[in-house]
């Protein structure tokens, strides 16, 4: 194991079955969620390894993000890959080798970006906007299914 400056572990051995507390912390305090575009997700994140274990990644802040459950198993299962660059940025590639696009802009808590979004696009939300038109009936399986089948078919 390798300390930093201040005594925390900084790197483990690749055969360190799980991430030390120490890095996981540091990981979670570094990322704050999901890292992956346009993904806002903070908790029921996991710690992944960008260049895996199997293939000799290392167990270091460096070779680790947080990726939500969704787009964890995106990674691992549904083609998407992710490279580190140099200056230590990300790239996220989807099946097909196509950059994912990253976001332009940084949110940070307290902008008002949701309601100026909304104005730019003419919605104008009210303290109705949220509540259901739903009047408590069961829904009718029969003939949604119905509309769906006929709208496929169209």
């Amino acid at each position: 194991m390798l300390d930093g400056p201040d005594g925390a572990p900084i790197n483990a051995s690749r055969r360190t079955p799980t991430i030390p507390a120490a890095i996981a912390r540091a990981l979670q305090a570094r990322d704050q969620g999901c890292r992956f575009p346009h993904c806002t997700h903070q908790r029921f994140v996991d710690n992944h390894h960008i260049h895996h274990r199997a293939h000799g990644g290392e167990t270091t802040l460096t070779n680790l993000l947080q990726l939500c459950r969704f787009h964890h198993r995106l990674v691992h299962e549904g083609g998407y890959h992710i490279e580190t660059q140099p200056d230590g940025t990300l790239i996220f590639y989807r099946p097909d080798r196509q950059p994912l696009t990253p976001l332009t802009t940084t949110v940070t808590p307290g902008d008002d970006h949701i309601r100026t979004a909304n104005h730019h696009d003419g919605i104008h939300p009210t303290t109705e906007t949220s509540v259901p038109s739903w009047d408590g009936e069961h829904p009718d399986y029969g003939y949604i299914v119905d509309i769906l089948l006929n709208t496929i078919a169209c």
